[in-house]
C-alpha cells in the first residue's frame, strides 16, 4: 500500500471520528439531539467508505470502525429523540390551553378559597413580646393602602401605626 493511500484513509478516519463525536455530543443534549442526525449520517457514510477502501489495502481501521460505531449510536439516540418528541406532541391534547385557563383563573380561585382572613402575628424576644392582629380583605383597596402606609412608615423609621379608619 502506498503512503498516499494510507494518509487518505487516516484522514478519512479522522474526519469520520470527529463528525461521529460531534454527532454524539449533539445527540445527548436534550432538544438539540435532532440536529445530530446530519453529522451522524456523515460519519456513517465516511466510515463505510473508509472500510471499503481499507479492506483492499489491509490498512489499520481502528479510527474508521470507532467512527462508524459512535456515528451509529449517535444517530440512533437522535432518532429516538425525534420519535419521543413526536409522540409527546401527538399526546399533548389541549394541555397548553388548560394551563392558560389555570393562570387566568388563579386570582379568582385564591379569592374563592381563602376569602377574607384574620391573622395574628406574635413576635417574642426574651421577655418582651409583640402581638399583631389584623384582617385581610381580598380586593379591599383600603387594606392595600394601609399596608403601603405601614411600609412607608417602616422605611422612614417611624413607629406610629396608620389610622385604621
Amino acid at each position: 500500500m502506498t503512503e498516499k493511500v494510507r494518509k487518505n484513509l487516516e484522514g478519512l478516519g479522522i474526519v469520520a471520528m470527529v463528525s461521529a463525536v460531534l454527532a454524539f455530543v449533539l445527540a445527548i443534549i436534550p432538544c438539540v439531539g435532532v440536529i445530530a442526525v446530519a453529522p451522524g449520517v456523515i460519519a456513517i457514510v465516511l466510515s463505510l467508505i473508509g472500510l471499503s477502501r481499507g479492506d483492499r489495502d489491509d490498512s489499520p481501521q481502528g479510527m474508521i470502525i470507532s467512527g462508524l460505531v459512535i456515528g451509529i449510536v449517535a444517530t440512533f439516540i437522535s432518532l429516538v429523540q425525534i420519535v419521543v418528541v413526536a409522540k409527546a406532541v401527538e399526546h399533548s391534547g389541549d394541555w397548553p390551553s388548560q394551563i392558560e385557563d389555570l393562570i387566568e383563573n388563579f386570582e379568582d380561585r385564591i379569592t374563592a378559597e381563602f376569602g377574607d382572613s384574620d391573622f395574628s402575628i406574635r413576635i417574642e424576644s426574651g421577655e418582651e413580646s409583640v402581638v399583631i392582629d389584623g384582617t385581610i380583605n381580598v380586593g379591599n383597596d383600603k387594606a392595600i393602602e394601609q399596608l403601603e402606609e405601614l411600609e412607608r412608615l417602616e422605611q422612614s423609621g417611624q413607629t406610629a401605626a396608620p389610622d385604621p379608619q
